[in-house]
């Protein structure tokens, strides 16, 4: 670039003139609204907002006691059918055990009786 297309420097102070400040003057804030609805609308919101967690986690609370209890009756039927696969499996052991040792009795009682 040529030097006659260079901004010429001045010699003057950079200041600003005496009625004018050097920074501009602070912003207020405004909110939306007037009497505080904007606050008070928010805070109607939030509560609504709490409001329906509030349902949600009673209705979670209704959901779990409810699942608990169907859990019990569960762990009550397989319980149960434990209980009656024991005794069923006692049995048939016992009934073996009864018929290996009667079988031969028997059978050296009636051979013996029948001569």
């Amino acid at each position: 670039m040529s030097a006659s297309r260079l901004p010429r420097e001045s010699n003057q102070d950079s200041t600003p003139p005496a009625g004018i400040s050097s920074t501009p003057p602070p912003q207020m804030q405004i909110y939306p609204g007037t009497e505080y609805s904007f606050m008070l609308q928010a805070v109607l919101d939030m509560q609504k907002t709490i409001g329906a967690l509030t349902n949600a986690v009673d209705t979670l609370t209704k959901d779990v006691r409810e699942n608990a209890i169907e859990l019990r009756r569960v762990c009550q039927d397989i319980h149960t059918t434990k209980t009656i696969m024991k005794f069923s499996a006692w049995a048939i052991l016992v009934l073996g055990v009864l018929h290996e040792i009667w079988h031969p009795l028997l059978d050296f009682l009636v051979s013996h009786t029948a001569k």
